[in-house]
């Protein structure tokens, strides 16, 4: 008798284990997506909501997109290159890049969290650069700290799994014509960005930060 109570306790936790992994399964690979084409970059986000912001000046180069039932924010851009915009959140403590090749693409993985300035609320940024025939293109996902899309600034949390690696993974880069230089995007000379650029390597090297 203690056997086969042993037994069909046994077959329940099992049962068990494999609702919950169909449940896991439909719930984060079976997501509805959206999907995006623009002058630069094409792919997929995750969910059925995410629509462009148009309360934001998007161009031919940089577009925003918004995902409000997760709280999170796409900003896409193309330049020739994006030293300074990662030099300044290596500054203030984002993480050396993670290394990966996602849909034929070497892409570099960075992670920095932030706070809202408004509302103080906690922020999770992965902002992730790739270049191809001299044309750089940066992903940049913000999200805001929610109980629902873990994210602990790893390569194997919610938020990432589930939100930044399917993205890259759909993308499709476009080289465009005449893209825009980083320092007419900050709107500076080349003589000042090529000066913050020094100021900034110097800062990191003597810190140990690259």
């Amino acid at each position: 008798m203690e056997k086969k109570s042993k037994i069909i306790i046994a077959v329940i936790v099992v049962v068990i284990v494999i609702i919950l992994g169909i449940f896991a399964y439909t719930t984060f690979f079976n997501k509805e997506v959206t999907s995006f084409d623009n002058n630069f970059m094409s792919g997929e986000f995750t969910g059925a909501n995410v629509v462009l912001n148009n309360t934001i000046s998007n161009d031919s180069f940089s577009q925003v997109y918004e995902d409000k039932t997760n709280n999170i924010q796409y900003s896409l851009q193309t330049a020739d290159a994006f030293n300074f915009t990662v030099g300044q959140y290596l500054l203030k403590g984002a993480t050396c890049p993670e290394k990966r090749d996602l849909n034929g693409v070497d892409w570099s993985i960075y992670y920095a969290p932030a706070q809202n300035n408004v509302t103080k609320a906690s922020m999770h940024i992965y902002f992730c650069t790739a270049t191809v025939n001299n044309q750089s293109y940066l992903v940049m996902i913000v999200a805001q700290d929610s109980t629902k899309i873990k994210c602990d600034g790893t390569t194997y949390c919610d938020l990432y799994k589930y939100y930044v690696e399917p993205l890259l993974s759909s993308t499709q880069l476009k080289q465009t014509d005449k893209v825009p230089t980083e320092y007419s995007m900050l709107g500076i000379s080349k003589s000042q960005y090529d000066a913050y650029l020094k100021q900034i390597d110097s800062f990191l090297v003597k810190h140990g930060n690259v």
